[in-house]
């Protein structure tokens, strides 16, 4: 499973079950560079997620392999001690589905 198809699956799961979402999505540009227009720290999470009974989730997804930047980790330091950081892979699947569906 690619990176986007596991981020397609989440926020259809996500949508389904009542969370509020954002993504910035990248676009390529005129030199053909791919960018995301931000204002602010590069990394930011890929997603938030924000349901009126249980919160909001920073969540940064990465394919089985995939490592987390400089500025990535940055932003989890920042974010991680607050509890509602989450880094997901594919194989934590079931732990996504408990957390967007069975928790209160």
């Amino acid at each position: 499973m690619t990176e986007a198809q596991f981020q397609k699956a989440i926020i259809d799961l996500a949508y389904a079950v009542g969370w509020r979402v954002h993504h910035s999505r990248p676009v390529q540009n005129a030199a053909g560079r791919w960018m995301t227009a931000i204002q602010g720290h590069a990394g930011f999470p890929d997603l938030v997620l924000a349901h009126q009974h249980r919160g909001v989730l920073y969540v940064e997804l990465k394919a089985a392999q995939g490592r987390l930047s400089q500025q990535q980790q940055l932003w989890r330091s920042v974010l991680e001690p607050t509890g509602r950081y989450r880094l997901w892979r594919p194989d934590d699947w079931n732990t996504i589905t408990a957390e967007l569906i069975n928790n209160p």
